[in-house]
């Protein structure tokens, strides 16, 4: 085959040759006989003219073809080309069009709105309801006992999760190798947390955090103990009966006045010990109630005395009530 799609020369050369020998098949003489060979020539002639033609129809016919679709292409872009600028004159038009519709469209929905709310103005709420309920297409009616067991179902779903996610917490800190926190302990189990009646109450204050105003206030109040000879601290160097500390002021009206056995009588126990000195509280278990001394003592017999001395006075004003 040729690169046009035709047959090649070559081809075309056997085809002559083929028919020539066809048409002088069975002459005599055709190397000798001057007649046979004009004739043999004139066969020639024929076929190589009748192949010439042939080769040329094929040949004008391939370039009419060629032409006619080189024409269609060009004027399937000129087509291409006139619609588009006739599709660019339209789309503004498009647009603009389509803006009006939803406008209009717009406008219808807020009339069926207004219209709505017109009439459900002269409509009890029930109705109301009952309409809008109407409007709910498909899910499925809800009533007490659906809802209960939704309730129901949920409620044993959240437990199970929280089952779930305690064992996952416990699994991580076991591979991890951490101890919980007192949170996490918690978290997990709350009724390992139990109040201790016998537990201690006291609520400890550090020295430093103090507030200085209540010894503003206590010696506010100083003259009108001294008035009623209460004294409001104990210094060993100013008292005047060294005989009758606090401490033996204490345990006298206990045992006399209140009647109490020495194992009922005030204790006293240390605060804290610090650089500035000790910190005593005296407790009185008939009245479950504490003395703590505000201010540190180089010396704990003198803070004990001064512990003694504050729940003394409280005793007293008491009886005077």
């Amino acid at each position: 085959m040729a690169k046009g799609g035709g047959p090649s020369k070559k081809t075309i050369e056997k085809e002559k040759k083929k028919t020539i020998e066809d048409k002088t098949f069975g002459l005599k003489n055709k190397n000798k006989s001057k007649v046979v060979q004009k004739q043999v020539q004139q066969v020639k002639n024929a076929v190589n003219q009748i192949h010439d033609k042939k080769a040329k129809k094929e040949a004008e016919e391939k370039e009419k073809k060629r032409m006619q679709k080189l024409l269609e292409k060009q004027r399937e872009a000129e087509l291409k080309s006139l619609f588009k600028s006739v599709d660019d004159k339209k789309k503004p038009e498009e647009e603009e069009n389509q803006e009006e519709d939803d406008e209009e469209d717009e406008q219808d929905m807020f009339d069926q709105i207004e219209e709505e709310l017109k009439n459900e103005e002269d409509m009890t709420i029930e109705e109301v309801v009952e309409v809008e309920r109407s409007k709910i297409v498909g899910g499925t009616p809800v009533t007490f006992e659906s809802f209960k067991k939704w309730k129901e179902f949920k409620n044993m779903q959240k437990v199970k999760e929280e089952e779930i996610k305690k064992k996952q917490q416990m699994e991580s800190f076991k591979k991890s190798g951490a101890g919980l926190s007192g949170r996490d302990l918690f978290e997990y189990n709350q009724s390992l947390f139990v109040d201790d009646e016998e537990g201690d109450e006291t609520v400890y204050v550090k020295p430093e955090d103090i507030d200085e105003s209540l010894f503003v206030e206590e010696e506010e109040e100083q003259p009108e103990s001294q008035d009623q000879g209460a004294p409001e601290e104990y210094d060993p160097a100013t008292w005047k009966d060294p005989n009758k500390t606090p401490k033996t002021m204490l345990t006298d009206y206990q045992s006399t006045v209140l009647k109490l056995k020495p194992v009922d009588h005030a204790k006293f126990e240390q605060v804290s010990n610090t650089a500035d000195g000790f910190v005593v509280k005296c407790v009185l278990t008939n009245l479950n109630k504490e003395f703590v001394t505000q201010i540190p003592y180089r010396q704990k017999k003198t803070a004990e005395h001064n512990a003694a001395l504050m729940a003394y006075n409280h005793l007293m004003s008491l009886e005077k009530k």
